[in-house]
């Protein structure tokens, strides 16, 4: 369990140390990563997914926060957290696909 750890701090330190422009295009990238392979991912690979999710979602603008609440709303097996979290959003934008499209 230390490398995931190990990981997840590495993450976070970059998110941290990052533009709004970066993190936005750090988003980017771990949507699509996420969405090809939503799968063929083991419970243990979606936690740490969506951990880095919620740390994305929680320095990142309105506007990324909407896109990636559309793109992830339709996939069966999205990550939970990161669902609710932009499910209890308070942009409609945000939390709407998910509350509309999600799976239960």
């Amino acid at each position: 369990m230390g490398a995931p750890l190990e990981l997840i701090q590495e993450l976070y330190s970059s998110i941290s140390h990052s533009t709004d422009e970066r993190r936005s295009v750090m988003l980017r990238h771990l949507t699509d990563l996420y969405l090809v392979g939503s799968d063929q991912y083991s419970d243990e690979e979606i936690d740490l997914i969506d951990d880095v999710f919620v740390r994305l979602v929680a320095t990142i603008e309105q506007s990324s926060r909407a896109l990636l609440s559309l793109r992830l709303a339709p996939v069966p097996v999205a990550p939970p957290k990161i669902l609710r979290l932009l499910a209890c959003d308070d942009a409609i934008e945000v939390a709407s696909p998910v509350l509309t499209q999600a799976s239960p």
